[in-house]
């Protein structure tokens, strides 16, 4: 990262996923690949670890997947597996 704008896309990208994952998470755990390509809040989330990745690598996405989990009432541990299967592979990407 090196400039500020960096930072805010940045901001914007965990806000924005944060937001994506609660509405998700409220439609239920455990919902099939099938199931998630249609849904809208998963396609959000998706944008939004991808721009995390692409700014901070797997050191973005490992600390928004704890942040994350930090936000939920429910079960941290579950949540944490499934934002990993969700991001699975992002962050270690080579251009």
């Amino acid at each position: 990262m090196n400039t500020s704008g960096d930072y805010t896309v940045l901001f914007e990208a965990f806000r924005e996923a944060r937001s994506a994952y609660r509405r998700l998470s409220e439609k239920g755990h455990g919902r099939s690949d099938r199931d998630l390509a249609r849904d809208p809040d998963y396609l959000q989330l998706y944008r939004s670890g991808v721009q995390l990745a692409v700014i901070g690598g797997a050191a973005a996405i490992e600390g928004a997947i704890l942040s994350l989990c930090g936000t939920q009432t429910d079960d941290a541990d579950q949540s944490r597996e499934e934002l990993e299967r969700y991001w699975s592979g992002m962050g270690s990407w080579r251009h």
